[in-house]
């Protein structure tokens, strides 16, 4: 008889409203499908993640509300593959210096895409530059804070 693990113990201990209730109950679902497929590592979910939500952001940029929805959920996708890659690591017991620094490098990125994607589209409805410096100064204090927060 096969042992079966609850992958939610590989769970962050902390983490925000948003995290808990619309991406973690499906990531430890994900990890517990991939856990014993050698071929799929942290790094390689970590990769997904980035692709999935630069595709997402993409598709929000057709700029119609099909496509804003269509690329929502494909973001969010990589978000959620985002948070099955920290609970593989866990779970399989291993780290790596190279992993730890990916993650939070292409979370900063999807970040910035997801920003300037918003950013483009309010500009390029309205035509006023007022959200242009909105959407620079989001992307810059975001950059900021999350360079503070690692240090």
């Amino acid at each position: 008889m096969e042992k079966k693990t609850d992958f939610r113990q590989f769970q962050k201990p902390v983490e925000g409203v948003l995290t808990a209730f619309l991406a973690r109950p499906f990531s430890w679902r994900i990890t517990a499908r991939v856990a014993d497929v050698r071929w799929v590592t942290p790094n390689l979910l970590t990769v997904s993640s980035l692709i999935l939500g630069l595709v997402g952001c993409l598709i929000w940029l057709k700029g119609t509300w099909v496509f804003a929805v269509t690329g929502t959920i494909i973001f969010h996708l990589g978000y959620i593959l985002d948070c099955s890659d920290g609970e593989l690591a866990r779970y399989r017991g291993i780290e790596s210096r190279f992993g730890e620094a990916l993650d939070p490098i292409f979370d900063r990125i999807l970040e910035f895409a997801l920003i300037f994607c918003a950013t483009f589209l309010v500009i390029h409805d309205s035509s006023d530059f007022f959200w242009y410096y909105v959407g620079s100064w989001a992307v810059a204090v975001n950059f900021l804070y999350e360079y503070i927060d690692l240090w």
